[in-house]
């Protein structure tokens, strides 16, 4: 620092403050000259002697901001409680400097400070309430815990804001709790530094309600509460999962978010909640999944693998939903699961996937023993439109009847001229039979799968209710079968 020609008279050379002439440098603390006062309020300062005090304490009040700011770093190295008084007695100077002056001192003050800050925390003026809750947060006494507290329900946001910070130092549930609460105050900047103090807190018993803040209507502040959960990596998870089916989809969109950004033990977790799920619920899941881009199609392709049925068919709906690129062959291998429900969930995710390569799988899931697959295999071939036409085509010639009954079915249901041609043509080979089934439906060696065709291309409720009357099983099942895929449209009257 660049001295006065006065001090560096003053100083011996090599000898320091200790050779400092006290009185001149409270002279010089009354001089006219701005920057010789704030110079001799700092040597003063530097000088520990209790005697610059009183010359000291009548500088706080000085008319130069700078020279205030520089005597309360100063008086910060005597720890005296009058000193501490005058200090707390700064922290509402019209200047953010002197203010934060008044801070650190009394913070260097430490115990003898404590009465000042504590009285300064409940004083009138509201500048004066914020610097002594910064105080009391830096000077981490356990004693400034309840009064801290007190000041987050202050009517000054600015008070609060501060007391929400100082909080940081207290590692103690009741700071927690408090913060927790805050974290619905009415002001953004004192909920953003509730959710910033909680994350360096620590506690993990702020993790929900910090979950729950995700649903404030500040985009900026749900940011903050993100990093907040984000600095609890994976014990955040369950809350998250939780968050995923609340009513708000903002709150669902930011802990999708958070998910991704917590990379595979959120993907594990995620699967494990497919899992454990009924398959009408795993929406907003996927759509979390989904949020995580590219990192969810290597563990997807691996959960297809599972030893576990509940995981496999979680991760073929989950590939479908979200037309994970590289699950084709693995999804088209699912279709023959020994499990219904991943048959059900493959064959409707490869439905979702429209690749024209799955049609065939598709075809032979038709004759499903499952009902549920059937009915999806019918439904994803559907949305092929022409591309499935030639399989279905072939499968009206299939040696098993349950396959050639729901090919016609689903031929008829496509609209498509070349369908109708060829349901068409099937019929006038069946010419007879449709005219004249009724004498074989009791009749000993009559072809079963001749009848069967017979109800898949000129069939009607009627002739489905003869096939059951006959009580000859293959008739009864493709009879059973028909009705389930030709139940009549519900209409609703006014």
């Amino acid at each position: 620092m660049n001295r006065t020609p006065l001090v560096a008279a003053l100083l011996l050379c090599g000898a320091g403050v200790a050779a400092v002439d006290l009185d001149a440098l409270l002279a010089m603390l009354r001089s006219p000259s701005a920057a010789q006062r704030r110079e001799a309020a700092q040597q003063l300062g530097e000088s520990g002697d209790p005697r610059a005090i009183d010359a000291l304490l009548e500088g706080v009040r000085d008319g130069d901001p700078e020279l205030r700011r520089q005597t309360a770093m100063a008086l910060g190295n005597f720890r005296e409680p009058r000193v501490a008084a005058a200090l707390a007695s700064i922290l509402a100077d019209p200047d953010s400097r002197v203010q934060w002056a008044a801070v650190e001192a009394l913070e260097r003050i430490g115990e003898p400070a404590r009465a000042a800050v504590l009285a300064a925390a409940a004083a009138p003026d509201a500048t004066a309430r914020r610097g002594a809750a910064q105080a009391l947060g830096r000077m981490g006494q356990r004693s400034a815990l309840a009064p801290l507290l007190q000041r987050l329900g202050d009517t000054d946001p600015e008070v609060r804001r501060a007391a929400a910070e100082a909080l940081g130092a207290f590692p103690e549930p009741a700071a927690t709790d408090g913060l927790a609460l805050a974290l619905a105050d009415s002001d953004p900047a004192v909920r953003g530094q509730s959710a910033q103090t909680l994350a360096r807190l620590h506690d993990s018993r702020a993790i929900e309600p910090l979950a729950t803040a995700l649903r404030d209507s500040e985009p900026g502040l749900r940011e903050v509460v993100s990093q907040a959960l984000l600095s609890f990596g994976a014990g955040a998870i369950p809350a998250l999962l939780r968050a995923l089916q609340d009513d708000d989809a903002g709150l669902r969109s930011a802990a999708a978010d958070i998910l991704a950004q917590l990379g595979r033990p959120a993907l594990d977790a995620l699967l494990g909640a497919l899992a454990g799920s009924a398959p009408e619920q795993r929406g907003n899941l996927i759509d979390a999944l989904g949020a995580m881009g590219n990192q969810a199609q290597p563990i997807l392709l691996e959960t297809l693998a599972s030893p576990n049925a509940a995981q496999r068919a979680a991760a073929a709906q989950a590939s479908g939903r979200l037309k994970i690129e590289g699950t084709l062959d693995r999804l088209i291998g699912a279709t023959i699961d020994d499990d219904p429900g991943v048959r059900a969930a493959a064959v409707t995710a490869l439905g979702e996937l429209g690749d024209r390569r799955a049609v065939v799988g598709l075809v032979a899931r038709l004759a499903d023993p499952e009902p549920a697959v059937r009915t999806a295999a019918g439904k994803a071939l559907l949305g092929f439109d022409a591309d499935a036409l030639p399989a279905l085509l072939d499968a009206l010639h299939n040696t098993d009847w349950r396959l050639r009954l729901a090919a016609a079915t689903l031929l008829r249901q496509s609209g498509d001229d070349r369908a109708a041609q060829a349901l068409a043509a099937k019929r006038r080979d069946l010419a007879t039979l449709v005219n004249g089934y009724r004498p074989l439906l009791n009749r000993a060696g009559t072809d079963d799968s001749r009848l069967i065709d017979v109800l898949a291309v000129a069939g009607t409720r009627a002739m489905a209710a003869e096939f059951i009357q006959s009580r000859r099983e293959p008739l009864v099942q493709a009879a059973n079968l028909w009705l389930d895929d030709h139940k009549p449209a519900v209409t609703t009257g006014n």
